[in-house]
């Protein structure tokens, strides 16, 4: 029955203090039944106190160096962090650390490289001869002063970069004597190549350098688990070692490979050998359809082509995230009207680890205001009546379903509608009642109910007590 809670939007910033917030938010979260929560990256990225954490440049920095114009990172310090997780751990929640290891940003000086440029749509082609270029690559950490690492990334560590600093021109440039890693997702021929300066995972010194930290990160933070940006475009075989290195207390992981088509998820859960779990993108997806599309949509794909659907145990169901919210780089926003369907669907089907994201909860500073009550309301139910064994009333207009401990949920899309459902022999002659409005449904002699759900709106019957 657990939940996780995204506990960060895009567009947070240094001046909201993210980690000075975490200790004063979670026990209300705790007391409606979420007990983990992911936290945005807590190392200094190239844009100090304005970087989301996705440009990753000291990964040993957690708030504590002078580094990047600042010692704090966009969410605060060292300190505060760390005691952020203490105080969710004295609540019983779990903390996963958003982890990027595909790319670094910001370095401290360029090295002087052989190179060759390739096409954008098309990794493996070639364009021209291979040029000298100075690659940003060389990252030596000045004001640390090797505390933690003595590690300093060079250009033997990278295979490729977006820009040559001598000529100033921006494109993808593979450097010499490096090969893309095979085991990566396949559009544009080739998608070991994101951005920035490109980690080259299949080094020896590259290899040993990020176990290291993991285990340092580890021993540091007390987290217990990680969020793991754009497996995508890692070698599979890197996190498959990775992992069953620093794995000490068997600690949680899922993945962010972002693609609609779970056989991408499927080839990739088995390459990483089962060893973490994915966001179900295409659930994403479906949903983002149904609220865009409602007239077209058909209830009765919800599920098909979902992780949800082929491996529920490695599916981590959400409705929104930072990527998807309004104006990102991924942006597929759920329709309002359609949000409290899907967090329903999320949070009170049987499978699945739902995760909330903090902009449909708290609001978005792009205008979002947030369902927080809804959520609530939904939440509490989770806690108290989601167990049971469910059945499915499926419809092109319509998605209901119960469970057999005091459940039934109605999500119609078109009209007013009327569903029988069975609940129970155990509750004959018992009284359901909707949650978000006044309807009452009486339990039939043979445990069934006949329950109405109005057009695009949310209803969710439990006993009445």
């Amino acid at each position: 029955m657990s939940v996780l809670f995204q506990f960060f939007e895009y567009d947070i910033t240094f001046e909201d203090q993210l980690w000075s917030i975490i200790p004063y938010e979670i026990p209300r979260l705790a007391s409606y039944g979420v007990d983990a929560l992911w936290l945005p990256p807590a190392t200094k990225g190239a844009s100090g106190i304005y970087d989301v954490g996705y440009g990753p440049y000291d990964l040993y920095d957690l708030g504590e160096f002078d580094q990047k114009w600042h010692v704090s990172t966009k969410y605060g310090t060292k300190q505060q962090y760390l005691y952020a997780i203490e105080c969710a751990h004295k609540l019983s929640m779990r903390v996963y650390a958003d982890i990027v290891l595909n790319h670094k940003m910001g370095s401290d000086d360029v090295n002087l490289v052989s190179a060759i440029k390739v096409r954008n749509n098309n990794r493996n082609k070639r364009i021209g001869k291979y040029k000298d270029i100075l690659a940003p690559t060389q990252f030596n950490y000045p004001v640390r002063h090797n505390k933690y690492s003595a590690f300093k990334w060079t250009g033997d560590h990278f295979s490729g970069v977006d820009y040559d600093a001598f000529t100033k021109e921006n494109a993808i440039f593979k450097l010499k004597g490096k090969a893309w890693s095979k085991r990566v997702d396949k559009e544009y021929g080739n998608y070991d190549f994101l951005m920035a300066a490109n980690i080259d995972h299949n080094q020896k010194d590259v290899k040993e350098e990020l176990e290291r930290w993991g285990d340092w990160y580890l021993e540091t933070t007390h987290v217990d688990g990680f969020r793991l940006d754009a497996v995508k475009h890692i070698d599979s075989k890197f996190y498959k070692d990775w992992l069953q290195h620093v794995r000490k207390h068997n600690e949680f992981a899922v993945g962010e490979y972002w693609s609609g088509d779970v056989k991408n998820l499927l080839r990739y859960l088995k390459e990483v050998d089962y060893q973490m779990c994915l966001f179900d993108v295409p659930l994403h997806f479906r949903m983002y359809d149904a609220s865009i599309h409602p007239e077209a949509f058909d209830f009765r794909t919800f599920k098909s082509g979902t992780l949800l659907e082929r491996m529920p145990q490695y599916s981590v169901t959400f409705v929104d995230n930072h990527d998807t919210q309004p104006d990102k780089g991924l942006s597929s926003f759920v329709a309002d009207w359609f949000k409290p369907f899907a967090y329903a669907f999320i949070l009170l089907q049987n499978q699945g680890y739902p995760c909330i994201f903090y902009g449909d909860y708290y609001g978005l500073k792009s205008g979002f205001k947030g369902i927080q009550s809804i959520i609530d309301q939904l939440l509490l139910v989770r806690r108290d009546y989601a167990t049971g064994i469910q059945h499915e009333y499926i419809t092109y207009d319509e998605y209901a379903f119960s469970r057999e401990s005091g459940l039934a949920v109605m999500m119609n899309k078109k009209e007013d509608h009327y569903t029988s459902m069975y609940v129970g022999k155990h509750y004959s002659g018992k009284r359901f009642k909707d949650i978000f409005s006044s309807a009452i449904v009486s339990i039939d002699e043979n445990g069934n109910g006949y329950f109405p759900g109005k057009k695009q709106t949310l209803a969710v019957y439990i006993i009445e007590h």
